[in-house]
């Protein structure tokens, strides 16, 4: 005589959503969707090492969500600790002094066949791409990495990230007033412009690798635009996006 047990967790529409559901919760003080995760990066550079224990802070707003709970679009902006915590050649147009800020979009969709949930993340602003598999939302796991950005020589890493929903009471306090005073919607459009902006035509360049180019770089600011310029010819223009000066933070 056999006994059957059935050890799924996502394989009804009621387990599918009891887990999105507890993993984008909404704080009752803020309103908002807040997820805390630890990081584990490890960067190419020959003697760096396991960079454990990372800490970051996002707000996160489901755009998109069918019906079955299996076909899910997440959009989610991240803070984190400053430049100094990273690898010495990682690609920080999103490292702010005061702290790390991207952009990112998620895509959750459901393998029936695994009964399991597949994660794929991409960042806004650099190579950054994760992916992951859960079917617990205290278990939101994924693996990270970054292949190599133009910017620099030694940006490269792999890593994982773990993540869980919170409460507004166990945020930072920089990071408490901000999504307290701020919709979604604003701190979006503000970390997005922040990290689409070229400051100066060396910020795009990183190490060394396109030393020789810098002498070629002009800033034009008639049109606001980097220029490269060579044997009297304009080579390429990038325009850059104008200050927001109504910014209210970072």
């Amino acid at each position: 005589m056999s006994c059957k047990t059935n050890n799924k967790r996502l394989d009804t529409l009621k387990k599918r959503k009891t887990v999105i559901h507890n993993l984008f919760k909404k704080d009752k003080k803020t309103g908002q969707i807040l997820l805390r995760s630890e990081s584990q990066l490890l960067y190419e550079k020959p003697g760096d090492k396991l960079k454990s224990n990372l800490e970051f802070f996002s707000v996160c707003q489901i755009e998109s969500i069918n019906k079955n709970y299996s076909d899910i679009y997440v959009k989610q902006v991240v803070f984190g600790p400053p430049p100094s915590k990273f690898g010495e050649g990682a690609t920080c147009s999103s490292c702010r002094k005061e702290r790390y800020q991207s952009n990112r979009i998620n895509h959750i969709t459901y393998n029936k066949q695994l009964d399991i949930f597949n994660v794929t993340v991409c960042l806004a602003d650099n190579t950054f791409n994760s992916f992951g598999q859960f079917n617990n939302s205290k278990k939101f796991v994924y693996d990270t990495w970054e292949n190599e950005d133009p910017r620099s020589l030694s940006n490269a890493f792999v890593g994982k990230v773990k993540s869980r929903n919170i409460t507004s009471d166990k945020l930072p306090k920089d990071i408490l007033q901000l999504f307290t005073e701020n919709t979604f919607a604003e701190i979006e459009k503000e970390v997005w412009n922040n990290n689409h902006k070229v400051v100066t035509p060396g910020s795009i360049i990183f190490e060394g690798k396109y030393e020789g180019m810098t002498k070629y770089l002009s800033l034009n600011r008639k049109t606001n635009a980097i220029v490269y310029s060579k044997g009297g010819k304009t080579m390429w223009e990038v325009k850059q996006i104008d200050e927001d000066k109504s910014r209210k933070y970072m």
